[in-house]
């Protein structure tokens, strides 16, 4: 729902173990709010999304392979329309692009908060929440599924991320 809950972190680390088990991944940062070019892959952000958005540049032009089943696409720079671009019938039409080149599309959107990820949730196949234990508040989220209900997102699930491990007796003795 708010930053700083980790759904950058989940998103890559979800299409890293994706692409290890076989399938073909696309991960696209589309939070042009905060881009997070993440350290895992160290790919420039001078060109990206937002350049096929505008219709500048096509999805080949800023695809950037990872690994042999992960490609990655950054945002580039932030356009000033950014709810009106994601909301846009050339969004659908570039996710229906990506989905012909992938097994799996990983659309990181910017949080629940703003209103680019209302604009964008209904057009892709799946929403999955990322809530960080302790932090994340049960109104704000409540209400925010409530918000992408209206909206006709489709909600597949919700990820607890920084759950702190506690030990107990039962299972100390395997260190876990």
């Amino acid at each position: 729902p708010s930053p700083a809950e980790g759904k950058s972190s989940i998103a890559s680390n979800l299409a890293i173990v994706i692409a290890q088990g076989g399938k073909k991944v696309i991960l696209v940062d589309v939070d042009f709010r905060k881009p997070k070019n993440n350290p895992h892959f160290f790919i420039p952000n001078d060109k990206g999304f937002s350049d096929v958005l505008r219709g500048s540049l096509e999805v080949k032009d800023v695809l950037h392979q990872w690994k042999e089943d992960l490609s990655i696409i950054n945002t580039g720079i932030a356009p000033p329309n950014q709810v009106d671009l994601l909301s846009s019938k050339r969004m659908g039409e570039i996710l229906e692009d990506l989905r012909q080149l992938a097994d799996v599309v990983i659309i990181d959107g910017p949080p629940l908060i703003f209103p680019d990820s209302l604009a964008l949730s209904p057009k892709v196949d799946g929403v999955l929440i990322v809530l960080r234990y302790a932090f994340s508040r049960r109104a704000t989220s409540q209400g925010l599924m409530k918000q992408l209900a209206h909206a006709g997102a489709r909600v597949v699930g919700v990820v607890l991320n920084s759950v702190p491990v506690q030990r107990t007796k039962y299972y100390y003795k395997y260190k876990y």
